[in-house]
């Protein structure tokens, strides 16, 4: 029996929660929900969440949290991320609660792999963030040449410290 138990704030590298909070960002934006929230767990001797066999993450069925396993390589970090994304997602949508579990977890393998896409899955913290990004890019281009999108509320007015781009709104 593997045991885990919520990690300190102390213990939690400060650039694995930036990491793993953009690549939630991307992931339920792409799933059109709002952020879960994320605890970094680490493994223990006494801990509550119990397991059968190791785990580099764990979304329990309240469909608002998930636990990621501190001590993850960035790509580890980021693929748990948005794997874990896509369990809240089908937790959210309870047609998903009476599926297998096999097809649960296949479809949020696929739904990492197709987030990825193409893109390398290893590097350091900046790497990845970088590849984040390139991927958002990917995902709204791919939106915008699918449907109708209003690109008019895309980006800010300038001003001070708030101009870039925001969440992108789609029309039916």
């Amino acid at each position: 029996m593997y045991r885990y138990r919520l990690s300190d704030a102390a213990e939690i590298d400060s650039a694995d929660r930036s990491l793993c909070e953009l690549a939630v960002e991307l992931a339920s934006i792409i799933l059109g929900i709002g952020k879960p929230i994320v605890r970094f767990i680490a493994a223990c001797d006494d801990g509550f969440i119990k397991m059968k066999l190791p785990i580099n993450a764990y979304s329990p069925s309240n469909g608002k949290e998930f636990f990621v396993r501190s001590g993850l390589t960035p790509g580890e970090l980021v693929t748990a991320a948005i794997h874990e994304t896509r369990h809240v997602w089908q937790w959210r949508n309870r047609a998903w609660a009476s599926r297998p579990m096999a097809v649960v977890e296949r479809d949020a393998e696929l739904f990492s792999h197709e987030v990825w896409g193409n893109h390398a899955r290893n590097g350091d913290h900046a790497a990845l963030t970088r590849t984040l990004g390139l991927i958002h890019i990917e995902w709204v281009k791919a939106a915008v040449s699918a449907r109708r999108v209003d690109l008019s509320s895309a980006w800010t007015k300038p001003g001070r410290n708030n101009f870039g781009p925001r969440r992108i709104e789609f029309t039916s």
